[in-house]
């Protein structure tokens, strides 16, 4: 299945007056995506190609400034107005310092055909990921990425929940199973309905059946439309006090099932979530790092040995601490992070 978010940098970019710019045979902007794995100048493009007197538009990514050979990973597609996906392309690709990432060349003709539905309200709109995971350094050999986040992500994803006319009145949706997050499991998503005044409101939430602790965490939750946009979304960086659970923006049952709104798809309700714990505030009262999962922004963060020395006040402190954690369960970009450290000092 392809999801754009697994990649570090991800987005939906929207190419506007198509047929204007197609017919007259001429270039489209470039749509910036900025920094990518330490090289500036990256941008989404619809590279105009001429084969044989027909023209040609493909999609790319590249950047015009010099670089190094590096080894990616990509993803391209079409998105049609009904929010499916066309000719999706994904792969992983060695670039030497000229070469941009292309995916499939498409006649003008059948850009433009109407039959395709390639065009919402006149434009293009195309989704992408893109990762680089190695960079060829100038001695030859070959270094990992340090600037941007590990292909995939954390914890995100969508949960479907089924016959929503039937169980929103009961308020007795199921709840999804949903991996374990800072080390701790069963925990599910659903939605919950709470009075609020003289309404009933439906919050998608995050629960665990564990006994969950004080966190600080990162999380976002949200209805997902027909047409593959979010709605009702919250998205918050906060600490929760012991068993509280994340939970997203309510909607009432009018609306949700409201055919006209377009939250119901094959009779059901979409949930998109993303959840992330930063700290874990253990029993004696001093609030350590997560170990278990990847970081959220974690380029942006601070060292993982400045937060854990902050706390522990002495490298002692954080040799006991760091007893604690199992190699084998210790997420990838904290690897990252003690080897940065350990290089820098």
């Amino acid at each position: 299945m392809y999801d754009r978010r697994k990649y570090a940098f991800n987005g939906v970019c929207y190419f506007k007056n198509v047929r204007e710019i197609m017919e007259r045979d001429d270039f489209f902007p470039h749509i910036p995506i900025g920094r990518v794995g330490g090289i500036d100048g990256w941008s989404v493009r619809l590279q105009r190609e001429n084969i044989n007197n027909i023209t040609y538009y493909k999609l790319a990514i590249r950047t015009d400034r010099d670089r190094p050979t590096i080894e990616s990973r990509v993803y391209f597609g079409i998105l049609k107005p009904n929010g499916e996906t066309e000719r999706p392309v994904e792969g992983n690709l060695e670039l030497r310092d000229t070469c941009g990432i292309a995916g499939p060349k498409i006649s003008v003709d059948e850009w433009l055909n109407e039959g395709n539905r390639y065009l919402t309200n006149g434009g293009i709109k195309i989704e992408y990921g893109f990762q680089i995971k190695k960079i060829l350094s100038m001695e030859g050999q070959w270094t990992f990425n340090f600037y941007d986040k590990i292909y995939d992500y954390a914890l995100s994803g969508r949960a479907f929940f089924e016959n929503a006319r039937e169980r929103i009145r009961p308020d007795d949706f199921p709840r999804g199973r949903i991996p374990s997050i800072g080390g701790m499991n069963d925990w599910v998503v659903g939605i919950h309905g709470q009075f609020s005044g003289d309404r009933i409101y439906y919050y998608p939430c995050l629960t665990s059946n564990e006994v969950i602790p004080e966190v600080l965490c990162r999380y976002y939750l949200s209805y997902i439309k027909n047409d593959g946009s979010p709605d009702f979304l919250e998205e918050s960086y906060t600490r929760l006090e012991m068993d509280a659970s994340p939970v997203g923006r309510g909607a009432t049952a009018a609306v949700l099932l409201d055919e006209q709104e377009g939250y119901l798809k094959n009779g059901g309700l979409t949930v998109e979530f993303g959840f992330q714990i930063e700290g874990i505030l253990d029993s004696d009262g001093i609030w350590t790092f997560n170990f278990h999962d990847r970081l959220f922004d974690w380029i942006n963060k601070l060292n993982m040995i400045t937060f854990l020395r902050r706390e522990r006040d002495t490298f002692e402190g954080i040799a006991e601490e760091l007893k604690k954690v199992k190699i084998e369960t210790m997420a990838g970009e904290m690897m990252k992070k003690c080897v940065m450290f350990f290089m820098e000092t």
